[in-house]
């Protein structure tokens, strides 16, 4: 299987791209925010989303093509049955979905408080037009889950993988996708999100099963969202 094979990255290296990945981001973020002052936080959002996926894009090209010349297949991007991979990752996102869903649910009956709402959730439930419903959507169904199973299962789990083994990759890959998201509320639901989206990784050996996986299971929220009004982690 493709997640058998070892990488030439480290876990410094990897865990440095988050670090930059996540410093870069907020800190062009706050002065884009401050130079235009007149940005709706519309605006600034996607500034903020885009840049991310971006910074995550060069990083692992630079990465994988010029410092050790590995073929980006190796993250699981290979073409070979995909169409299989990705209905198969469909179909474990909406099972994710229910699984985090009720791990919430269970959560705020325990401690009784009520989540606050996210960035997204709450631009998503203002947006103006059928326009802003469309750009939400590329982003939250297919860039935000390229960028972030690029970044977390296949550059930061495959390093871990390679130092670890399966179980501390899974948890620990997890637990920095988790707080990444920066909300308290869903630390512990985001979590086992992560670890679901890294076993669909180990278990199909294609990272096109838990992107798919990981849009499927922000779709599912997005339609929650616009029909219930309930907001839940993605």
């Amino acid at each position: 299987m493709e997640t058998n094979r070892k990488v030439p990255w480290t876990v410094s290296e990897a865990i440095s791209l988050l670090v930059v990945v996540a410093l870069v981001t907020n800190f062009a973020t706050y002065f884009y925010s401050v130079s235009a002052k007149a940005a709706s936080f519309y605006n600034i959002f996607l500034f903020a989303s885009f840049l991310q996926t971006a910074l995550i894009f060069l990083g692992i090209f630079t990465f994988l093509r010029w410092k050790y010349r590995f073929p980006i297949s190796s993250i699981g991007l290979h073409t070979t049955n995909i169409a299989r991979k990705v209905f198969k990752g469909l179909g474990y996102g909406i099972l994710l979905f229910c699984v985090v869903v009720l791990a919430g649910i269970v959560l705020q009956t325990i401690f009784t408080y009520t989540p606050q709402e996210q960035p997204f959730a709450r631009l998503l439930l203002e947006a103006k037009n059928e326009y802003q419903i469309v750009v939400l959507a590329v982003f939250g169904i297919l860039l935000a889950p390229l960028g972030e199973e690029l970044l977390f299962r296949g550059f930061i789990y495959r390093a871990l993988r390679n130092k670890t083994g399966i179980f501390w990759a899974n948890l620990i890959s997890a637990v920095l996708f988790s707080a990444l998201h920066f909300d308290p509320f869903r630390f512990i639901p985001l979590t086992l999100g992560g670890m679901a989206l890294a076993w669909v990784y180990e278990n199909t050996g294609s990272l096109f099963s838990s992107i798919a996986a990981h849009g499927a299971w922000n779709a599912a929220m997005m339609g929650l969202l616009i029909f219930g009004s309930y907001s839940i982690p993605s």
